[in-house]
């Protein structure tokens, strides 16, 4: 009796026949993940039907039918087993579980270049064009925004200076580095390195996270020989304490402090990571975990998950509050505070990064949580 309940109820809902009521109840079962079985015995019944075509909407705490012609900007994409919901919270009144009288705008492209003489440039608000000249270097804002190190009319003779690009809470930047090399900064995040690097390596130290697609030969004039012969450059990646050498792939480095490990995830090419005398080789698909004793493991890995942010999501496979809340705290630049006991439930799901905070949390209130707002502080509350 109860399967054929839950089965009607599905097929009544993907039909738009469902009463509100109806609604109400194929919301409280959602939540408790009994109708994921029957969602997806109906996307194998119904040809063309996919999980982007289950959609909600949470709006002023009743749940209504959304299809894909609805406005993406103004929604919280969220993948809960074979459904997708979307949710919306409206400015000064929480959404069921989020309460706040002003809520907090996502991130943004922001970020503070340092040169080698100390002067320091707002990246953000820099106008397009060239911004400063460095080691033989002109560093250039192009239309994107992107900060590009252009070598093409530097002479073999000159100095160089070591460059640092950081990122703050609530920023990100993308930097092209002067071996052509591109990578793209988290939250709170820094890269050094120099404006010129020499012919026997390729040297950058980062915080944070960063995301890496590295050029296989060396572009800068004064190493044009080395290119011309086909030689590769190793590029070589320091993160507290560890070390990632490479030849030319894509990959990338979580490093921050208050994170477990420092995660190695490989996507192209292969890398060598090392710290102290232990090293280990990772192929694609594949992450390398630096303990803080400095043990490292090799483990398959969630490369979607891994990059997300660098594509403008919030992807959780199996991840605890405390680890959500803390890409939370970084991308929106808040605190965040705990009441109560903090639930076990391990969350799967994706959420855009270019929502609003409150928006944000209505989705993770699945974790059996409530939240607060107030100014840039975040009180989780244990339901």
């Amino acid at each position: 009796m109860e399967e054929n309940y839950y089965r009607q109820l599905v097929r009544r809902y993907l039909d738009r026949k469902a009463s509100n009521d109806e609604l109400e109840v194929f919301a409280h079962l959602m939540k408790q993940g009994k109708l994921d079985a029957y969602l997806a015995e109906c996307m194998d019944e119904d040809a063309g039907l996919t999980e982007a075509d289950l959609l909600l909407v949470k709006k002023s705490s009743r749940i209504i039918p959304l299809w894909l012609r609805y406005s993406v900007a103004a929604t919280v994409l969220l993948v809960l087993s074979v459904t997708a919901y979307f949710f919306i919270a409206k400015e000064g009144r929480g959404a069921g579980f989020v309460a706040f009288k002003k809520d907090i705008a996502p991130g943004d492209n922001r970020a503070v270049l340092t040169l080698a003489n100390g002067r320091t440039i707002i990246l953000d608000t820099a106008g397009q064009g060239t911004l400063a000249h460095e080691g033989g270097a002109v560093i250039r804002k192009t239309r994107n925004g992107q900060v590009v190190y252009d070598l093409s009319a530097a002479s073999a003779d000159f100095n160089t200076g070591y460059n640092t690009i950081s990122t703050p809470k609530g920023g990100q930047y993308e930097v092209v580095l002067p071996d052509g090399s591109h990578v793209w900064l988290n939250a709170s995040s820094s890269i050094r390195f120099p404006a010129t690097f020499t012919e026997k390596e390729r040297r950058v130290e980062i915080t944070g996270e960063a995301y890496f697609e590295v050029a296989k030969l060396l572009k800068t004039k004064n190493l044009r020989s080395a290119a011309s012969q086909g030689e590769r450059v190793p590029f070589i990646v320091e993160a507290e304490g560890q070390k990632v050498e490479v030849l030319g792939t894509h990959f990338n480095i979580n490093a921050y402090k208050n994170e477990e490990a420092i995660r190695t995830t490989l996507l192209e090419g292969s890398v060598k990571v090392s710290k102290a005398k232990e090293a280990v080789l990772i192929n694609p698909g594949e992450q390398a975990q630096v303990n803080p004793g400095g043990t490292i493991s090799v483990v398959p890995a969630n490369t979607e998950s891994a990059v997300a942010w660098k594509n403008g999501m919030f992807s959780y496979k199996r991840e605890d509050l405390r680890s959500v809340m803390r890409q939370i705290e970084r991308w929106y630049d808040v605190d965040v505070q705990y009441e109560g006991k903090i639930p076990r439930t391990l969350f799967t799901g994706k959420v855009h990064r270019n929502v609003s905070l409150s928006q944000a949390l209505e989705i993770i209130s699945y974790l059996d949580v409530r939240f607060e707002i107030d100014g840039r502080t975040v009180i989780v509350k244990s339901e």
